[in-house]
């Protein structure tokens, strides 16, 4: 059920969504050559601070990791470390694989590459298989919810299992966007998902790229 809708930044190429509080999100996005990461207000999608990428990086899914934010690349093998506050980069580490989502779930540290393969870059192995393509991924209250690429759906996994435990299907809402973005913008996939739950109660917010609107659900 869709309970509230926002602006979005029609330009994000929405890649990885997480909040940062009760009123901010921190969203990475991707295309070589304009790939951010930024801190917004999520209420009007205002800017508050931003970091461009190198023109040779295709940014790919955020996280925020203990003191960082961790921000995965698409073909480039590398993912690039923030200080959370100031979104100064202060590093860098490999991967052996293309980088899609990601999400911190206690210790770990789980990404995506665009197979069926969950992986724990904190301990460099396999997490969990699972039997379709995930994209961008939350932690929502110890579950895993991952944008099930290239469709209109999230699924919510076990992480320990891999055990599928439900879908949460937003057909529609693409459709709507479109509707207000008009037959010239060009519209991708639904793929962002940021929970939280604070002193205003618990908020799930989705978007999509270069989506006009996200939507709290």
């Amino acid at each position: 059920k869709v309970v509230r809708r926002y602006e979005h930044d029609q330009r994000s190429f929405t890649q990885g969504l997480e909040f940062d509080g009760e009123d901010t999100m921190l969203e990475g996005t991707g295309l070589y050559g304009k790939s951010l990461l930024r801190r917004l207000r999520y209420k009007d999608s205002k800017v508050l601070q931003e970091t461009a990428l190198d023109e040779d990086l295709f940014g790919e899914g955020i996280t925020v990791y203990q003191d960082f934010i961790v921000q995965l690349t698409w073909k480039e093998n590398v993912a690039l470390v923030y200080d959370k506050n100031s979104l100064e980069r202060k590093g860098s580490f490999t991967y052996p694989y293309e980088g899609w989502g990601a999400v911190t779930m206690g210790d770990s540290l789980i990404t995506t590459d665009g197979t069926n393969v969950l992986s724990d870059l904190a301990s460099t192995g396999v997490a969990v298989r699972i039997a379709i393509r995930l994209n961008e991924l939350e932690n929502v209250e110890g579950e895993l919810w991952a944008n099930l690429w290239p469709t209109e759906t999230i699924i919510r996994i076990d992480p320990k299992s891999g055990r599928i435990l439900g879908w949460v299907d937003l057909r529609g809402l693409r459709r709507e966007c479109e509707k207000i973005a008009g037959p010239m913008k060009q519209l991708d996939v639904l793929n962002g998902i940021a929970f939280h739950k604070g002193s205003q109660g618990r908020k799930l917010i989705v978007t999509g790229k270069w989506w006009p609107r996200s939507f709290e659900i």
